[in-house]
């Protein structure tokens, strides 16, 4: 009699939703038995800013992504271009570039989209996180062609410009950074 087996494909994929299944499970019996637990998750993942790269990278690190052995990767990148503009000044905590009527904007570095909505000043914003948990904010922007949760690659199209500048502002942990550092 012969005993069937799973390809290794699926059960390191099976592996992979077991142990997501059982860290949620331990977490949501936590938050049930003691408030304070609860209390602690829910500040930390509602009310402050999750790092989702950091996660990311250590999901990948240990358990090699998602579906490691297939390549997503079968389409080609239409638009990859970098970003071009005329003009910059300082804007509060970022930076406004000077860009023409209606422009295609690129990403800068690859990321994951983890806010789309308005923002004070800035306008209609995209917000992506890179790698390193830095957060770069892309404002005054129509025509959004992203959704929250995307994993971009830089050059990326993101929306256009809705009139003929954009704002770029650059945090972490809700501390605005220097744009030199990041940007030029």
């Amino acid at each position: 009699m012969r005993c069937f087996t799973f390809p290794r494909k699926i059960s390191g994929f099976i592996f992979r939703l077991l142990f997501v299944a059982l860290i949620f499970i331990i977490l949501a019996i936590l938050c049930k038995s003691n408030l304070t637990y609860k209390d602690y998750i829910y500040e930390h993942i509602y009310e402050k800013n999750i790092n989702f790269s950091y996660f990311k990278n250590i999901y990948n690190k240990y358990l090699g992504g998602v579906f490691p052995s297939i390549n997503f990767n079968s389409t080609v990148s239409v638009f990859n271009e970098k970003l071009v503009y005329n003009e910059l000044s300082n804007y509060y905590d970022g930076i406004k570039l000077s860009v023409s009527d209606n422009y295609l904007i690129p990403l800068l570095d690859d990321g994951i989209v983890v806010y789309i909505g308005d923002k004070d000043v800035y306008g209609s914003v995209i917000l992506v996180e890179d790698d390193s948990g830095v957060d770069t904010w892309y404002g005054n922007i129509c025509n959004v062609s992203v959704n929250l949760y995307d994993n971009l690659e830089a050059g990326s199209y993101i929306g256009q410009s809705c009139d003929d500048y954009i704002y770029l502002v650059y945090s972490k942990g809700n501390v605005f950074l220097d744009y030199n550092d990041f940007f030029g």
